[in-house]
């Protein structure tokens, strides 16, 4: 009989704890937790990331002066290779633009200021460029219109951008041929303004990586120790992303 009345106990107490809990568990918890993970995988775009890249370069232009300006050269350039990293952070708005900041750093190998003129005269020396560029861009962002557009059309993010910052270049030492006869061209080194623009489509593989293809405008105020002004390459590169 007082085990029985025991468990009677036991089960009311269980029945009231059971209740309590209940009432404090609020009626909406499932939504609220749908909507906090839907919060956070949409704001996946907003946040920092790096990448890494590398692509070709080709010289298609320069101004050549100094002692070198009444040569009549014209720039004749053989294409290079380049690799770079960015450091950058996107941010999310209310619009399907998305704007960010971006460092990037780049080394662009064997590029030339290679020359032709009339006579016979000819110009060839390499050339080696290190980049420090700061970036702003503006991305299309159709993530919030996932439902309408489809999965396929919200991993795309075409951008464009432009860029400021610092050039230094080195030249490696070269020849120069007149009529006259040939001569040595020394090596020299060079700190310059950059700047660039351009143009690219990213597509996401994750919430988190995505790759990207990439058309960039870049020039150099002067190379070559002043000899070479306005150097205008065509860059192409693709990279990887990752936002963390």
């Amino acid at each position: 009989m007082q085990l029985q009345s025991t468990s009677l106990s036991l089960a009311a107490v269980v029945t009231v704890f059971l209740s309590s809990s209940a009432a404090l568990i609020p009626a909406n918890a499932e939504e609220v937790f749908f909507d906090t993970v839907s919060t956070a995988k949409a704001s996946r775009s907003q946040g920092a990331y790096f990448g890494i890249f590398g692509g070709g370069s080709y010289p298609n232009n320069a101004d050549y002066r100094g002692r070198l300006g009444g040569l009549g050269l014209d720039l004749d350039s053989d294409s290079g290779w380049l690799v770079g990293a960015e450091l950058g952070y996107s941010w999310d708005t209310a619009t399907p633009l998305r704007p960010g900041f971006e460092v990037e750093f780049m080394y662009l190998g064997d590029n030339s200021i290679d020359g032709n003129g009339a006579g016979g005269t000819r110009l060839a020396a390499d050339l080696n460029i290190y980049t420090l560029m700061a970036n702003g861009i503006l991305a299309l962002d159709l993530d919030q219109h996932r439902d309408d557009v489809g999965d396929f059309v919200a991993a795309l993010h075409p951008y464009v951008g432009a860029g400021l910052g610092w050039a230094y270049s080195r030249q490696r030492a070269g020849t120069l041929t007149t009529p006259a006869g040939t001569s040595t061209f020394g090596k020299n080194s060079d700190n310059a303004f950059a700047w660039q623009f351009f143009a690219g489509l990213e597509i996401d593989l994750t919430e988190r990586v995505s790759v990207y293809g990439e058309y960039k405008y870049l020039v150099l105020d002067k190379v070559a120790a002043d000899n070479v002004s306005d150097y205008k390459l065509d860059l192409w590169t693709m990279g990887l992303k990752v936002q963390y």
